[in-house]
């Protein structure tokens, strides 16, 4: 009897000996270049449960920026002075796999004019491109464009590159149960862009004309611990120790 308790015992011992091995997947999704402002709404497959047991969620977001057309025109009669700040906010305002997780609002900074004069518009020609006088009255800024990320200036956290090779800012989850789905679902992350101008001076009189779009990616990384499978070698050493409890049984 003892006899048979122990090779029983050792046949499972053997058949459930198997190597647990680390794991990873990525997933991306992106925007595609849009005119702002943009409502984004970027879809990304939850972690397939049958894989293993998920041990890591982190999220990476990536926006970019670009001005393609900033012209400003004094439409006074007047020599104006005056200052222009264009900026963009970028927010992430929700997540259907756990609305705790969302990046906070990034503001970019998209172009900083400096105190500038500018002559009537009326009666001064156009000034060289980004070199505005009293002698004109309007300037262009561009070409060339101005694009701005939020991964530059130290303005919107933590960055880092995912396994897919999207570098943006960082989004470690804690919540690992709400990203756990099948080989189908998806959460989803929602948001947007808001343009913002600030004129300092001009009267009010100042005329800003610009053109910009947006480009999102998203990529979401998984790690997990695949589930155990036994080894070959289980099987074969299962092999002689179900013989011997055969021969037990048999013999009892």
């Amino acid at each position: 009897m003892n006899l048979r308790r122990i090779l029983t015992a050792a046949t499972l011992a053997v058949m459930t000996t198997g190597l647990a091995s680390a794991g990873s997947v990525f997933y991306t999704a992106t925007s595609g270049t849009q005119t702002t402002d943009y409502n984004y709404s970027l879809v990304l497959p939850e972690f397939n449960g049958s894989l293993g047991t998920l041990t890591s969620v982190t999220i990476y977001l990536f926006g970019t920026e670009t001005v393609s057309a900033l012209n400003l025109t004094n439409n006074a009669a007047i020599n104006e002075t005056f200052t222009l700040i264009a900026s963009s906010m970028l927010s992430n305002t929700g997540n259907t796999a756990n609305a705790a997780d969302k990046f906070a609002t990034e503001t970019l900074q998209q172009f900083n004019s400096g105190s500038i004069t500018l002559g009537p518009n009326a009666t001064k020609p156009a000034c060289p491109v980004g070199t505005p006088s009293a002698n004109c009255g309007k300037v262009a800024y561009t070409p060339p464009n101005i694009t701005v990320t939020n991964t530059t200036g130290g303005c919107c956290g933590t960055t880092g590159t995912g396994l897919g090779g999207t570098t943006g800012v960082v989004l470690s989850s804690a919540n690992l149960a709400s990203y756990v789905g099948t080989a189908l679902s998806t959460f989803t992350l929602t948001g947007g862009t808001l343009a913002g101008t600030t004129f300092s001076g001009g009267g009010g009189n100042i005329q800003l004309d610009q053109t910009t779009t947006v480009n999102l990616t998203v990529e979401v990384d998984y790690a997990y611990t695949a589930f155990s499978t036994p080894e070959p070698a289980s099987f074969l050493l299962a092999g002689p120790a179900l013989l011997g409890l055969a021969f037990v049984r048999r013999k009892k």
